[in-house]
C-alpha cells in the first residue's frame, strides 16, 4: 500500500493536485513494521502529503546542503516507542531534531485518529515553522483574532494561542488540509473567525 502513487484532488484548497515533489514524498510513506497501521489509514496520509502544492515544499529549502523533507512515520500506535509516555495522548507529533513526523492511527489510550489528513497537515505545518520560523505579523494577527472569540470557542482554541508554532500549524492545516475541524468549530467557522491569520499565512507562504 505504501508504494501507491499520490492522488490528485479537486474542489478544495489543494486544487493544483500537488507538486511532483510532494507526490514523490508521499510514495515513500509506509506503515511502520514495529506497529503497523491499516492500509486505509496509510493511504489517507499518503493522499494528504501528495496534494501539497509546490510552495510548501519550497519552504524546506532542499537546495541547501543538509536540508531534507521530514520522514513521515505512520504507526498503529506508540507501543514500544520511546515517545509512548511523552506523547501518549497524541495522534501525531513533529520531531524537529530528527526531522520526523509521526502519525498514529490510535492514541495510547485507544482513541482512534478520525482525521489523519488534517492531522498530517498540522504536523507538516510544525515542520515548516521549524524550518522557516513564524512571522510576527502572523502571530500578532492570530492572537488578536483568537481574543475576539466568544468564551466557548476561545476556551477550546486557547491551546493554539499558547505559542506561535501551534497557531501556525493549526492555521496551516486549514489552508492546506482537507475537511479538518478543530477548536470545537467547523472548518467554515475557523476560516471566518481566523480569516486574517489565514491571509497572512498564505502571504508568508507565497501561495494564493
Amino acid at each position: 500500500m505504501g508504494d501507491q502513487p499520490g492522488h490528485e484532488f479537486h474542489g478544495n484548497q489543494w486544487t493544483a493536485g500537488g507538486s511532483a515533489e510532494a507526490k514523490a514524498w508521499a510514495e515513500k510513506i509506509k506503515s511502520s513494521d514495529k506497529s503497523p497501521a491499516s492500509p486505509k489509514f496509510v493511504a489517507a496520509v499518503q493522499e494528504a502529503v501528495a496534494a501539497l502544492p509546490p510552495g510548501v515544499i519550497e519552504k524546506f529549502r532542499l537546495d541547501i546542503p543538509g536540508h531534507q523533507l521530514p520522514t513521515v512515520v505512520v504507526r498503529g500506535d506508540l507501543k514500544g516507542s520511546p515517545h509512548a509516555v511523552t506523547h501518549r495522548l497524541a495522534d501525531g507529533f513533529h520531531d524537529g531534531e530528527n526531522q520526523r513526523i509521526f502519525i498514529m492511527e490510535r492514541t495510547m489510550s485507544g482513541d482512534k485518529n478520525s482525521d489523519p489528513k488534517g492531522n498530517v497537515a498540522h504536523e507538516i505545518g510544525h515542520a515548516v515553522a521549524w524550518n522557516t520560523g513564524v512571522s510576527s505579523r502572523f502571530w500578532s494577527t492570530f492572537r488578536e483574532e483568537h481574543d475576539k472569540l466568544p468564551p466557548g470557542p476561545r476556551s477550546y482554541a486557547k491551546y493554539y494561542r499558547s505559542n506561535e508554532r501551534e497557531a501556525f500549524a493549526e492555521t496551516f492545516s486549514h489552508v492546506f488540509g482537507m475537511g479538518r475541524d478543530s477548536c470545537s468549530m467547523s472548518r467554515a467557522a475557523f476560516e471566518q473567525k481566523f480569516s486574517g491569520s489565514i491571509a497572512q499565512l498564505k502571504q508568508d507562504m507565497g501561495v494564493s
